[in-house]
């Protein structure tokens, strides 16, 4: 089943509000999202930002953790191999089966064992659109996408399009193979560790798209200036307002999620200062701490 909201409210940019009952945003704490079909490749309407939808999975999750828990490795005994799920095996010379996916990570972790390697960080696995600064580069020939996905468009979900499955079963596959690909890894020693970008969102600044956040509430989930601007101490167009109590308890929802619901080992924050800053400078780092302790 498809879902998604819509938001009834005042439409005035210049103090920081963008309520638009016309658009259809998604639920932050969607679990699954759909979007385009394949990777790179625009929709029949030539939209590099798809109407996307929240996905309810169709069957009850059933995955066979097979007992697995937590490895727990001291900091100082990791050997950390940082990782692309799509580039680390997309290229034909891998040699597998189901190459720039989950699974394709599943069929190289004995190599990886054979190298030492007892953690695995991956780069961006949230929802994102690869297609957001579409356009065709003259000097290589080709077309531009995201590759490396530092533009989180959904936190909750795993990025369809790297599954064998896409989004079959309403996503449920998708995130089956994720977990498939921790617990495997676990079953070799391997610990999971993933790259997060909580500093910013993939909605920019204020010409950006009307995604999930801003169509929420924008005041509250990014850092502004008295007349709406956005701060953009990111580099990125928007700033994700970490001290703010809402926005604290979403990151530490998410968090905890991929952890007990994922089997997820540890993380990497991008840009970590930023979850310390208000709109001021101010250091926040005490009240996010005191937060995680609740």
């Amino acid at each position: 089943m498809l879902y998604g909201y819509k938001f009834d409210g005042n439409f005035s940019p210049e103090v920081g509000l963008y309520y638009d009952p016309s658009k259809i945003v998604l639920d932050p704490y969607a679990k699954s999202v759909i979007s385009r079909g394949e990777f790179g490749v625009l929709g029949h309407d030539d939209n590099r930002w798809p109407q996307m939808a929240c996905m309810i999975p169709t069957a009850e999750n059933k995955f066979d953790w097979e007992g697995d828990s937590p490895l727990k490795y001291p900091q100082r005994d990791l050997i950390i191999y940082e990782m692309h799920v799509r580039g680390f095996t997309q290229h034909e010379s891998s040699r597998i089966e189901f190459p720039g996916t989950y699974l394709g990570v599943v069929e190289k972790l004995d190599h990886l064992k054979e190298l030492g390697v007892n953690c695995i960080e991956l780069m961006p696995c949230h929802e994102f659109n690869e297609l957001e600064y579409y356009g065709y580069n003259s000097v290589l020939g080709d077309y531009k996408v995201n590759f490396w996905g530092y533009s989180t468009v959904n936190y909750f979900s795993p990025m369809t399009r790297y599954s064998s499955a896409g989004t079959r079963n309403c996503g449920l596959d998708a995130i089956n193979e994720f977990k498939l690909l921790v617990r495997e890894a676990h079953k070799r020693g391997i610990e999971v560790f993933m790259d997060v970008v909580f500093n910013h969102t993939a909605e920019g600044n204020e010409k950006g798209p009307i995604l999930s956040f801003r169509g929420v509430d924008n005041s509250i989930y990014y850092m502004l200036a008295p007349k709406g601007e956005f701060y953009n101490y990111s580099g990125c167009g928007n700033t994700f307002n970490c001290n703010h109590p809402i926005v604290r308890q979403f990151i530490l929802d998410c968090l905890r999620y991929w952890v007990t619901e994922m089997h997820v080992d540890g993380f990497r924050f991008d840009l970590a200062s930023i979850m310390t800053r208000s709109s001021s400078l101010w250091d926040a780092v005490n009240v996010f701490r005191e937060s995680h302790r609740r």
